[in-house]
């Protein structure tokens, strides 16, 4: 048992240079080391479906699910849920595992804006998620949806609903497309960072502050004037 350990441990640490498939192609060249799998944790990024059928499935920390996905594996840490269209009315993710810390709600683009995700309608997210991303053509309400966990917030392109009430005061760093012009209350003041994404290449990546917000002589800037707290720590423009 003790050299098993020790042989271990040394394995593990040559893991730590290879991707998902070398580590299960090294576990496979003997007895000994086939057991290994059972204990390495696989980090790169991996689609649920080609693992669903692994004995040692629940040992992947970064996954790509369908919201149709009957279940998460248990030690998933960064998901991608993607709504591809497939979900019906009743559809819903019946288990997110507790140990998620970041969070990607993906609808494909192929879809229109209009069209929500039922289960994106009913998910609920666990409290361990600290970062949480819409992105695709994700565009429909955010109410009662971001847990108190959650404080790196980002919404995608197309979002453009109401976020009034619906930001908890967890949130410290809130990304919002350029365009977006929903505002109807301030936002939090735990809000230090807004990042407001252009979609120009290469980024413009300019750096405001709050009180710099009356350098802003457009159509964004005098809307962001009236919901923006000039005690926010740094504005990005990208």
């Amino acid at each position: 048992m003790y050299m098993q350990m020790f042989y271990f441990d040394i394995f593990s640490q040559i893991c730590k240079y290879l991707n998902n498939k070398d580590k299960i192609n090294l576990s496979a060249i003997s007895v000994v080391t086939d057991r290994f799998k059972y204990k390495l944790i696989f980090t790169r990024f991996v689609l649920e479906k080609q693992i669903r059928r692994l004995s040692f499935c629940d040992n992947f920390e970064y996954l790509c699910a369908d919201c149709i996905c009957d279940n998460i594996p248990k030690g998933a840490k960064k998901l991608r849920i993607e709504c591809r269209g497939m979900c019906k009315i009743n559809s819903e993710l019946t288990f997110l595992g507790e140990n998620i810390t970041d969070l990607l709600l993906y609808q494909c683009l192929d879809r229109p804006p209009e069209r929500e995700c039922y289960v994106y309608q009913n998910l609920q997210i666990p409290n361990s998620v600290a970062s949480l991303t819409t992105g695709g053509s994700f565009n429909q309400s955010i109410e009662n949806l971001i847990p108190n966990s959650v404080t790196h917030l980002t919404l995608g392109w197309y979002f453009d609903k109401s976020i009034k009430n619906n930001i908890p005061n967890s949130v410290t760093h809130l990304t919002l497309p350029y365009r977006y012009d929903n505002f109807v209350s301030p936002l939090p003041k735990s809000v230090k960072c807004l990042k407001l994404k252009t979609g120009s290449q290469p980024p413009k990546n300019i750096v405001l502050s709050g009180k710099d917000l009356i350098n802003l002589h457009d159509n964004t800037g005098a809307l962001l004037r009236g919901f923006v707290p000039s005690s926010i720590d740094k504005i990005i423009i990208e």
